[in-house]
């Protein structure tokens, strides 16, 4: 057939309307289309689609509803462009064999989908229905052709079409149509059912129509499903989507409510305690975990998905945990129950319970303690509010270990392999309603055991036996941890006496079997194994015994100078030994053995005396043996700072303030010549033991013969002995011995001050020894003199001696530590002790305070290396041996002061030595400006007059002259602020080192024939005179020259500076104008210092701080008035003058 191409206007006019049918409730969706095609073009419609809701069916009565979609379709048709604007949908249907036969009008067609029931329940069966219709005006002919797909498909739980059929007619009359395409009915209509889908799909090839206004034919697809399943509220659907050729698809959904025949809350919530065998609230550190399950079972069998929710229990503290799942609405109905379980409860520890924990049970350690194995069941009907009671088992709810922290509930049911646990419950019956409740809020009670052990005491045959005070027969000891050992409280005793029998200690194992040889510590401890193999027995075998009392044995410690000594700077450390003598004669130490020995005891301190204290002792006895307990091995360490201790004083008793004791024996008389017993020698460092002990014990074992206990088979009586108080020894300070010997080692007599042999006590440690005084550089002593050469501490003499003149270290304690001066024997001069003065004066003749002058110098010593005398007095052949500098003179009578001991030179064989003050530096304060050894006339004042300057080679002193040759030597030149120094210096030294030329001593080489010596005194103070700094008034106009100054003020007055902080201020207040020698000057201002500023200063008493740096004086400006005069013309007669008249003026002049 012959196409043409048409532009195609589609006009869509949707309209809805809500129909409410009033006797059944039912709801249903028209949508109409209206379609105008044209005779020439095969029609086509586009797919519309309506949604369509439906209210819930609140009874149970079964009432159709109808969902009831029109869809009225115009279409034209124009000629268009060669793309088409809407698309056609694929056909998806199989080709039908009969030719579509054109609508010449419009028409309507309809779909409408219904079921029976907008509830449904379980095994309810549901019928659904699918009218199509097909309405046109004129033509009773004209039909629809397919074929037409139906798709229906179906929600779960509801079962497979049990008939699929289509009414045909107005009667509905049924024609059933066959499974497949090969089952086609004669129509060639047949179903097909897609069970992966759950969709029935029906192929109907025609709609019948009919006439306008007349009942035409109607066909309808039907089928029936039957609910198998489902959950309370649960939509149930049945979806459908219809396809014919040339209209499209339009989809179809009815909808269901999935109603429960009982509902309600089920929830969980309770509470789990823990405690200890005790009754005691468990302090573990842990968190626990439980995953409810709820879930519907029919016939025992899960139905549908298990629902959990995870929880982790609230921790509230004394060990108490608690949950709550909230209530979750559910419902079932007939044969169907829901099942809410708290299943796998689990506890995980922080720290692992591998060893240490043995069970968590319900079962309480005593029946005083809360028991929970018993669980309450609270029931009632679903429309009632009474509950009944009723107990159930939960005893086999314990906890078992999963792995090192992780303990969980073992399921104790289970339901179509759903592990659950029925400690908390609540149920809903499906076939009655009833909720059933168990444990609800409950508290259940739990019991942690832990691995113990337990401590036994038996004889030797294994029977429990009463303990020694303060154990417990049976006594138990919680294991806590992982890796526990086990420690007794208490020491055991040697032995103890209970219910008229003694006892001794054999020994001790662990476990079950006892070994051969028992372990004999007396504080038992080991590692447990947690082998219920853990428990202590304890072994005592009953003896005869003799009773020995309580003793205590004290020390005390006297110094040099009879005082106490602390007693707590000295320690005393001693074994507890027990001994068993088996080999008569008992006083050979192969005799004897140790038995039980316990080391490293510390004898405590008490009212400054060391204490060695036995407690009652039971000794056994028998016919064969003899037994020892005493103190042994007795060891005294005493602080460094002692060198020895003894029993007797340094003159070889005891003083009266601290007496030897009375030791009285077993018999009560007194014992002679016992001091000896208690000597002490040295072991080594500072370390002291009993010089003498007994035989009577083994070789190591050194025993006192005083402080023992002896029980002996000879006599079958307790020996010990008494000492009536403390015993006393005396200490000996270690010392610094000093020491003056020669190059040879060979003592000498010392310098003057120094003792041979002078011993200074060590007194602390640490203890630094310091000589008193300092060591001379040379001294003489019995015609000789020596030269110090150095210093070394201890006995050996190093190569290299320490040559500080005030010896010092820190003493080592190792009898190393006295000192050795070495000086050796020299040829030397003597020089006597020589004092060097100056003075100080000011410009009014006036004595200066010297302290307020600073003279510092330098220690020098030096050597000449000249050859001949010409060059003993050039720099070069000087060189600096040592140079102490730093040295501060002091003030003395109002004189500064440089004084030289007396001292020995030593004459040098092959050169020169020289010793002076040198670099003498005078630090002026800040006022003064200059200091001078001569006045301002250039002289000296009559009360301060050159001295004179004797040297020792020369009969006559040097006096001053005119030349002034002494006086210049001692002259002063500014170094720089406020320092001075001397400005001439002899040339015999080196370049660097300024050496005043009468004020050194020097020592010449005796190859140079200049006599041995040379030193020079000086008779009296060297005065210096001080010149102060002074503020110059000046007085100058604006060009800066100077100028007659005001009335009562000089030109180039000068006010001298007086103190430190010296403030200027003028006499009295500049002048704001002043007239002289016929000129007038106004004032400017003024200013300090030598530079003119730009701005003046215009105060009228010039005042400000010096700053004594020569820029302090003070500049008045004035500036000179000069004289100015103004002139006024006045014309006196008419303004009109004739040629060759007079004009008369008057002229005014006026100053200004």
């Amino acid at each position: 057939m012959k196409q043409t191409k048409w532009q195609r206007l589609a006009t869509i006019g949707l309209c809805s309307s809500l129909v409410i049918n009033a006797f059944s409730g039912a709801t249903a969706v028209a949508e109409t289309i209206t379609i105008e095609s044209s005779p020439t073009v095969a029609s086509s419609a586009k797919e519309a689609t309506s949604a369509s809701s439906a209210t819930p069916e609140s009874t149970e009565s079964s009432q159709e509803t109808t969902e009831t979609s029109r869809e009225e379709v115009t279409q034209e048709t124009v000629e268009q462009e060669d793309t088409t604007e809407i698309a056609q949908e694929e056909n998806l249907l199989e080709p039908s064999g009969i030719q579509a036969k054109i609508m010449p009008r419009a028409f309507v067609w309809a779909a409408t989908g219904t079921t029976n029931r907008t509830t449904v329940r379980l095994n309810d069966v549901v019928d659904y229905r699918m009218k199509l219709e097909n309405i046109t005006t004129d033509d009773t002919n004209s039909d629809i052709v397919g074929p037409i797909r139906i798709e229906s498909k179906l929600a779960a739980g509801m079962t497979r079409p049990t008939s699929v059929i289509i009414k045909v007619g107005p009667e509905e009359q049924n024609v059933v149509i066959g499974e497949g395409s090969h089952n086609a009915n004669s129509g060639g209509e047949y179903f097909v059912w897609t069970e992966s889908t759950r969709t029935v799909t029906a192929f109907i090839n025609r709609l019948h129509g009919r006439t306008s206004g007349n009942t035409g034919y109607i066909k309808t697809l039907y089928f029936q499903t039957r609910i198998t399943s489902g959950t309370h509220n649960e939509k149930k659907y049945i979806d459908s989507t219809i396809r014919f050729n040339g209209f499209g698809a339009v989809n179809r959904r009815n909808e269901m409510t999935y109603v429960d025949r009982f509902s309600g809350n089920l929830g969980l919530k309770g509470n789990l305690k823990f405690y200890d065998e005790d009754g005691v609230a468990s302090k573990e550190q842990m968190s626990l975990s439980i995953n409810p399950v709820l879930f519907k079972s029919t016939n025992s069998r899960v139905e549908g998905t298990l629902l959990r929710y995870p929880l982790t229990m609230t921790n509230a503290g004394s060990g108490l945990y608690r949950f709550d799942t909230g209530l979750k609405n559910i419902g079932t109905s007939n044969g169907g129950s829901w099942f809410f379980f708290s299943n796998d409860i689990v506890i995980n520890f922080a720290t692992a319970t591998t060893n240490r924990i043995d069970k968590i049970v319900l079962a309480p350690p005593k029946a005083t303690l809360p028991d929970s194995r018993t669980g309450v069941m609270t029931s009632r009907a679903y429309t009632s509010t009474t509950y009944t009671r009723s107990n159930y088992d939960i005893s086999t709810y314990n906890f078992t270990k999963a792995t090192g922290k992780t303990w969980r509930i073992t399921n104790r049911s289970s339901n179509s392999g759903v592990s659950t646990n029925i400690m908390f419950s609540d149920n809903l019956v499906g076939t009655t309603g009833q909720f059933n409740k168990g444990n609800s809020g409950a508290t259940i009670n739990y019991y942690i055991y832990y691995k113990k052990l337990y401590e036994n005491f038996v004889n030797s045959n294994g029977q429990k036996i009463t303990p020694p005070s303060g154990f417990t027969q049976g006594k138990r000891t919680v294991i806590n941890s992982e890796a526990y050992t086990f420690k007794q409280s208490g020491t055991l005793p040697d032995t103890y006496q209970a219910d008229g029998k003694t006892y001794k200690f054999k020994g001790w194992y662990k476990g079950k079997t006892k070994p051969n040889t028992l372990t004999t510590t007396k504080v038992p401890s080991y590692a447990v194994t947690y082998n219920n193999d853990d428990d202590l027995t304890v072994v005592y075998e009953e003896i005869e015994f003799l009773e020995f009392p309580s003793r205590t044995y004290q020390f005390g410690f006297v110094d040099e100078s009879g005082k106490r000594v602390d007693a707590s700077t000295i320690d005393l450390t001693y074994d507890n030994w027990y001994g068993i003598g088996t080999e008569p004669p008992n006083n050979i130490p192969s005799a004897w053995a140790t038995t039980k020995i316990e080391t490293g005891i510390k004898a405590n301190t008490k009212n400054n005396l060391k204490e060695i204290i036995y407690p009652v002792q039971s000794l056994e006895t028998n016919s064969n043996d003899s037994f020892q307990f005493s103190a042994v091995n007795l060891r005294y360490q005493l602080p460094r700072i002692y060198k020895s201790i003894s029993i007797q004083n340094q003159q070889g008793g005891f003083d009266a303030a601290y007496p030897y004791p009375s030791i009285l024996n077993p018999s009560g008389a007194e014992i002679n010549n016992t001091p000896q017993y208690f000597e002490l020698k040295n072991n080594g460092g500072q370390e002291f033991v009993f010089n003498r002990t007994t035989a009577a014990a083994p070789e190591n074992v050194q025993l006192p013969f005083y402080l023992r206990y002896v029980s002996s088979f000879l006599t079958g009586k307790a020996m010990y002995y008494t000492i009536q108080g403390p015993i006393y020894y005396y200490l000996t300070n270690r010392r610094v011995t000093e020491n003056f010997v020669d190059a040879n080692g060979t003592k000498i007599t010392p310098p003057t001050g120094f003792t041979q042999g002078k011993q200074t006590v060590i007194n602390s440690d640490p203890y630094t020894f310091k000589q008193s005084g300092t060591l001379p550089d040379t001294y003489t002593t019995g015609g000789k003199t020596y030269k110090f050469k150095g210093w070394y501490k201890g006995k050996t003499k190093p190569n290299t001696l320490t040559t500080t003149k005030a010896p010092s270290y820190a003493v080592t304690y190792d009898d190393n530590d006295d000192l050795n001066v070495v000086y050796e024997e020299i040829e030397a001069f003597d020089f006597p002790a020589l004092t060097y003065q100056f003075g100080f004066v000011d410009e009014s003749g006036k004595r200066v305070d010297a302290s307020t002058i600073k003279l510092t110098y330098d220690n020098w010593h030096g050597e000449g290396l000249a050859t001949n005398s010409a060059d003993s007095n050039k720099p070069d052949y000087w060189k600096t041996v040592s140079l102490e500098k730093g040295q501060v003179a002091p003030t003395k009578n109002n004189l500064k002061e440089i004084a030289y001991p007396a001292q020995s030179l030593e004459i040098l064989s092959d050169r020169s030595t020289q010793h002076s003050a040198a670099n003498l530096t005078f630090t002026l304060p800040n006022y003064y400006e200059k200091i001078s050894v001569y006045n301002k006339s250039g002289t000296f004042d009559i009360a301060y007059p050159f001295p004179n300057i004797q040297g020792n080679n020369y009969s006559e002193p040097f006096v001053e002259g005119e030349n002034k040759l002494l006086s210049r030597n001692f002259e002063l030149k500014n170094n720089g602020s406020q320092s001075f120094i001397f400005n001439r210096t002899t040339t015999a030294a080196p370049i660097d080192i300024q050496v005043p030329s009468y004020l050194r001593k020097v020592v010449h080489n005796p190859n140079l024939g200049s006599g041995v010596a040379t030193y020079l005194t000086i008779d009296k103070p060297v005065y210096y005179y001080l010149t102060n700094r002074k503020v110059t008034e000046n007085f100058v106009d604006t060009n800066g020259t100077k100028i007659t100054p005001p009335t009562g003020f000089t030109q180039g007055n000068q006010i001298p500076m007086t103190s430190n902080t010296f403030k200027y201020t003028s006499a009295k207040a500049l002048p704001a104008s002043y007239t002289t020698g016929g000129k007038t000057y106004i004032f400017q201002g003024w200013y300090k210092g030598k530079t003119k500023p730009n701005t003046l200063t215009t105060s009228t008493t010039p005042t400000y701080n010096t700053t004594f740096d020569g820029n302090d004086d003070m500049t008045a400006m004035y500036k000179e008035e000069v004289p100015k005069a103004s002139v006024a013309l006045t014309r006196l007669t008419a303004e009109t003058v004739t040629s060759g008249g007079n004009v008369t003026w008057r002229a005014t002049i006026t100053n200004t």
